[in-house]
Formats: C-alpha cells, structure tokens, sequence
C-alpha cells in the first residue's frame, strides 16, 4: 500500500503559508506517497465529509506520523501535517531509529554460518534459493567453506548488522579473525539465502 502504483507527473505547489513545493510520487493503495527533500518518502491521505476533515502523514525511514482532524468541511490539513513534520525536521528533533535485526534474518544468518562451518550438500540445497548454484558452482562454494573450516574450527556469529529486513552482515568470529559474511534473502515464505559473500576484512 505504501508503495507508487501510479505515478504523478512532477509539479509546483503553494500551500497556503506561501510556500512552494515540488511534489513528486505516486499513488499507492489508497494512500499517496510523496518526496521530501529532506525526510525522503512521505505517505499520506486526507479525507472527510461534510463537516470534518483530516490528514495522516507519516515518514517510514524515521517512524513518526502526525495526524490532523477539523470539524470544518474538507480543510487543507495536509498543508498543516506537512509544516508540523517541516519544524520538527527543521529543529534536528527527527532522527533515523535503530535498525532491528529481523528473526528470519538473524536465523538464516545462523544457518549460512553453521553450513559454512561444516558443509552438507542437502542442507545447502535446502538453504539457497534457486539462483546460487547458477551465479557459482556448487563445487567452488563447497571448497571454500572446507578451507574455512579448517582454518578457523568452529564460527561463532558475533551480531548481524541489518541493511534491512532481508539484508545485511554476520560479523564472525573464527580461530584466526574476525571477519564478514554479507547475506541476502530471496522474497520467499521462507526466505532462503540467494546471495552471499565472505569478506576478509575486519569489521
């Protein structure tokens, strides 16, 4: 729902304290989605009858939303939702919260570095998504964790850094380093992983 379905054709707005906007985005299912400059994407929609009228406004990337109602006929509250989240952005009170590890990432993370650490064909096939053995053979990424193994023993995840829901990074934690293993998940129920990388570098 929160996503453009049908895009608008960027334009200039005046709300009515005189300032001039240009609205770019889309419309969702049943909500509209717009740019800010400096929040990014907003979702939003007004709506009413005669006698009332109210806005909900609220900015995904930084989990807050303002939401106003009138007892007057079809008001441009929009305008009002907007200059609220305006001054809060304008006052530095808006910051990004923490990203969360979701669960199925976190357990997938766990899967990936358990195969890594002792490699078993079917447990493999049952974690990759369909893709994996065609973007590298079977036989490479089977050999790789086997040098892994034997050169750090056991691999203990040390914390999944979240890029979102279904990406990020397991730091982990061999006999010799620490090091990354960078994951994707494939839009499945269940996810599975269909990309991987390991990465030498320290976190």
């Amino acid at each position: 729902m929160q996503q453009v379905a049908r895009a608008y054709v960027p334009q200039q707005v005046t709300s009515r304290d005189g300032r001039t906007r240009l609205v770019v985005g889309g419309y969702g299912m049943g909500l509209e989605v717009t740019h800010h400059p400096t929040l990014g994407w907003m979702v939003h929609h007004s709506g009413g009858l005669p006698g009332f009228g109210s806005n909900m406004r609220w900015v995904p990337a930084f989990g807050v939303g303002v939401i106003a109602l009138a007892n007057v006929t079809y008001p441009r509250l929009g305008d009002a939702t907007l200059a609220v989240l305006d001054a809060l952005a304008g006052h530095g009170a808006l910051t990004p919260p923490p990203l969360a590890v979701h669960p199925q990432l976190a357990s997938v993370a766990e899967r990936l570095v358990a195969l890594l650490a002792s490699w078993d064909d079917d447990r493999a096939d049952a974690l990759f998504a369909d893709n994996m053995f065609q973007d590298d053979e079977r036989e490479r990424r089977r050999a790789r964790a086997v040098r892994l193994a034997a050169e750090h023993g056991a691999l203990v995840i040390e914390r999944v850094d979240p890029d979102s829901w279904s990406e990020g990074t397991a730091v982990v934690r061999g006999a010799q380093r620490t090091f990354r293993v960078d994951l994707q998940l494939s839009p499945e129920v269940p996810p599975r992983v269909q990309r991987y990388e390991i990465r030498d570098d320290p976190p």
